[in-house]
């Protein structure tokens, strides 16, 4: 990085993690009007990384998923299907009886991947 002249740990110097948060501003999704019938920016009720203006929480609370869900340019049975999806606590990927540790869910695989070991939840490891 030194060699393209970037200064990799004056970062957090030029960067306001919060500055659109200051700003009463908040991550949200846009729906296009050719796919969902018409144009419409509505809140995103489990922003992930990669922004300045993330959340550090994986999933916001249940009023974002209530505005999401009552704004959203979608099907009832999707809204239907992504509450249950967001509320429901199954594990979809689920290890098979076989060498099944005590404590141990079926992420705990997805976990051990490198490039998602920093995502995962301490319960799985």
């Amino acid at each position: 990085m030194e060699e393209l002249g970037i200064d990799v740990s004056s970062y957090p110097k030029y960067v306001a993690k919060n500055l659109y948060r200051s700003q009463g501003m908040r991550p949200k999704i846009f729906f296009d009007k050719e796919t969902f019938g018409s144009d419409k920016l509505v809140i995103n009720p489990s922003p992930r990384g990669g922004s300045e203006s993330s959340d550090d929480a994986v999933q916001g609370p249940p009023a974002l998923l209530k505005q999401f869900l009552t704004e959203a340019p979608i099907a009832d049975q999707a809204k239907r299907d992504l509450e249950r999806l967001y509320q429901e606590n199954k594990d979809y990927f689920p290890r098979p009886e076989f060498g099944r540790e005590e404590g141990q869910t079926g992420a705990h695989e997805l976990c051990q991947l490198p490039q998602r070991r920093r995502r995962c939840s301490r319960r799985h490891r």
